[in-house]
């Protein structure tokens, strides 16, 4: 072995380990996190999701009752909760799969372009991020942790066809963009801008397109089966019922209307989303928000001048970001906080110094509300005392809100159906469950303190037994499931 081959071999080795450290500061931040939380309401179902398939009842494609949401992370579940046990803990941390592709791809590829430094603060960016960021890279509910990697890599797949145009690369870009198009539309952002630098580098039309597209069509594949064959266009029909509040206006023209209408309140609550993503008071995180955006186009815009394609790719993302969640009525921080990636290329563009200060800074903010955001989060003790209750009491079905009757549900390994009919917040995803509930003898019902003395009280008394849980009631009523829904119902009324 020659000196160069010795100096390759070194060189190669520290990139390994540079990467391995930077993966292990990102697991542990959010293994940490993990293991201090509960699951919410939709994480439940996507566990719920993931013990059905696991048992061989059925192999869904998307969530119960969302159309829009991939039950892929419920399918990665099941080989993780065979050996950990069917646990919140191992549910969410069948997340981190993806971190440990996406970190690594940050550190190589930035590293290639701007320098060891530069790869390093990049992927320490997103490995120590804001807790919008943190709390939605462990959320298993079926797409955002999927959309950050997919997204990204769609980005450098992209530049990698400007510098190497090949089959392969064409094929892999089209699938990539194929699975995060049926896994959450919320990657369209990135596929937009992607394919948009393509297009303007005058690459997009070549014979290799046949490529792109068989790839696409393959990663599209599941997204046209359920929404062909199974449940005929319900994605189209959800999403856009959300987008125009079809139910709230009466018909589509008139919901059309309405959002154009409604860009004032749209962009009203978009501050408040933005503010919710740099974390400080409002208005102090909306102004943070503004200097952070003010950054990514001032970068974007070197960059551009530069010539060099970052500066299209950014460009494009911002605005096709916004026009989503505009077209979408999409407001809330974890529909923002993609724009946080946008970062990555765009201060390429900046001296290297203000680089790297705006990404310490950022990871020093970002550490030190993740820090806080752990510190602050416990497990939802009422999840597990309620199930121990009901196994108790031998009750044979649960009737709760959205929130917490999933997660207890979960908790009692999918073997009690739930009716998640109940105030505070009603979301039934299983109306078949709650069919079974109504035929059900011994029910248990969740509600608040409120809630409970109107059902217990309401038309007739009724005698039963009940459970203290936090700040809900656990009871257990002298009734059938189908008696206790209907008094359940009248209270939402």
């Amino acid at each position: 072995m020659n000196n160069t081959d010795k100096t390759n071999l070194k060189n190669n080795i520290s990139i390994f380990l540079r990467a391995l450290s930077l993966i292990s500061i990102y697991l542990f931040v959010r293994i940490i996190y993990v293991f201090k939380s509960s699951l919410n309401g939709d994480e439940a179902i996507f566990g719920l999701m993931s013990i059905s398939i696991g048992r061989g009842e059925e192999y869904p494609l998307y969530c119960w009752g969302a159309h829009y949401a991939s039950a892929l992370i419920s399918y990665l579940a099941v080989p993780v909760m065979f050996f950990a046990g069917i646990t919140p803990f191992a549910l969410k941390i069948t997340t981190l799969i993806y971190g440990i592709f996406l970190i690594p791809l940050i550190y190589i590829s930035q590293r290639k372009k701007e320098g060891e430094i530069t790869g390093t603060l990049s992927a320490l960016y997103i490995a120590m991020p804001l807790p919008v960021l943190l709390s939605y890279s462990v959320t298993a509910n079926g797409g955002h942790t999927e959309t950050y990697f997919l997204g990204f890599a769609i980005w450098i797949l992209a530049l990698g066809i400007i510098e190497l145009p090949s089959a392969f690369l064409f094929f892999l870009f089209g699938l990539m963009c194929g699975l995060s198009f049926s896994i959450l539309w919320l990657g369209i952002p990135f596929i937009l801008s992607a394919i948009y630098i393509l297009y303007s580098e005058k690459i997009l039309l070549t014979k290799k397109s046949l490529h792109l597209a068989s790839g696409f069509l393959i990663g599209v594949l599941p997204f046209l089966y359920y929404n062909l064959v199974i449940a005929p266009a319900s994605t189209f029909m959800r999403l856009g019922a959300r987008a125009l509040e079809v139910k709230r206006s009466g018909s589509v023209g008139e919901g059309i209307t309405n959002r154009i209408s409604g860009i004032i309140d749209w962009v009203r609550e978009s501050v408040i989303g933005l503010n919710s993503i740099f974390a400080f008071p409002f208005p102090y995180g909306f102004l943070l928000s503004i200097i952070f955006i003010f950054s990514v186009i001032y970068g974007a815009y070197i960059l551009t001048k530069k010539r060099d394609v970052r500066g299209k790719l950014v460009f494009a993302f911002v605005i096709a970001l916004i026009l989503f969640n505009f077209a979408g009525n999409l407001t809330r921080s974890r529909h923002w906080c993609i724009l946080l990636f946008a970062a990555i290329p765009a201060w390429a563009g900046l001296n290297r110094r203000i680089q790297i200060f705006l990404f310490s800074a950022f990871i020093i903010i970002g550490g030190w509300f993740s820090i806080k955001l752990i510190e602050e989060t416990k497990i939802d003790s009422r999840i597990s005392a309620s199930a121990v209750e009901i196994k108790r009491y031998g009750a044979d079905s649960l009737i709760a809100d959205c929130d917490l009757g999933y997660p207890i549900s979960f908790e009692l390994k999918g073997c009690v159906p739930t009716a998640a009919i109940a105030p505070l917040n009603p979301g039934d995803r299983r109306p078949d469950w709650t069919e079974l509930v109504s035929r059900s003898q011994r029910p248990a019902v969740l509600l608040t303190f409120n809630d409970a003395s109107e059902f217990i009280e309401s038309n007739e008394p009724v005698e039963c037994k009940m459970e203290y849980v936090g700040d809900r009631v656990l009871i257990f009523p002298k009734l059938d499931g189908k008696s206790a829904i209907e008094r359940v119902k009248n209270i939402s009324q």
